[in-house]
């Protein structure tokens, strides 16, 4: 029925989060059917099975863990494969690993439909993501000392450049039109800036304006009701 993929790391030793990830899937009535180690005894490969249920015909997850020293991070990869069916019956194994990240920690976030063969080669690619959904990483707000010790100044606008006339705007100068405050104030008003509204396009990804298709991860409109990409109706 094919296999769709979730890629994400997380800054915890490997054998922390194997024990929470065998805990999760043994509550959420998950069958261990095979836990292995690579021949380099770098990546763990656990395989899981789910039965039938009200809402799916059953679902296989492989789940791989590799340990990169260079971050010190773990990074889990999932493949996730229906038994029988397709099409709604995707939105099951999508809502457990989003409850099972979550757990984690992580951001959840939706299933791509293709995989990514260096993923745990840290040697060759140690950061290179062709594409950067699929990968999903912890959130570390960033604060530095300069943050702290020395807040941020505001630039003021410099007084000459509002007030500067335009070469077109000048005119002889009457005597009764310098007398007049009215005449006076009319010409500062005539200096002000443009202002510049930036407008929001959709290809900006906002959270709340697009729908994300449950079956092949493409991004839709969120007035669409079906799939642009391949026809399956929107959550």
């Amino acid at each position: 029925m094919g296999s769709k993929y979730f890629y994400f790391n997380k800054s915890l030793p490997i054998e922390e989060i194997y024990q929470q990830t065998l805990t999760f899937w043994q509550r959420n009535k998950g069958n261990i059917e095979e836990e292995s180690l690579s021949s380099d005894k770098l990546i763990k490969t656990l395989k899981i099975h789910r039965g039938m249920t009200l809402t799916s015909n059953g679902e296989d997850y492989l789940i791989e863990f590799s340990y990169n020293l260079k971050d010190s991070s773990t990074y889990i990869r999932i493949e996730a494969s229906l038994v029988l069916g397709y099409g709604i019956q995707w939105l099951t194994p999508k809502k457990l690993i989003n409850k099972w990240v979550s757990e984690l920690r992580i951001t959840p976030t939706y299933l791509v439909g293709r995989t990514h063969k260096d993923f745990f080669n840290f040697d060759k690619i140690p950061r290179h993501i062709p594409r950067r959904s699929l990968l999903v990483e912890e959130y570390k707000p960033k604060i530095t000392s300069k943050d702290v010790s020395q807040p941020k100044a505001t630039q003021e606008p410099q007084s000459s450049a509002l007030h500067q006339p335009s070469i077109f705007s000048q005119q002889p100068v009457d005597s009764q039109s310098s007398n007049n405050p009215e005449s006076s104030s009319i010409s500062h008003d005539t200096y002000e800036q443009p202002k510049i509204v930036q407008e929001s396009t959709f290809d900006k990804f906002d959270e709340f304006a697009v729908r994300f298709c449950t079956f092949c991860g493409h991004k839709n409109k969120k007035t669409y009701n079906f799939c642009k990409n391949c026809g399956t109706k929107l959550e």
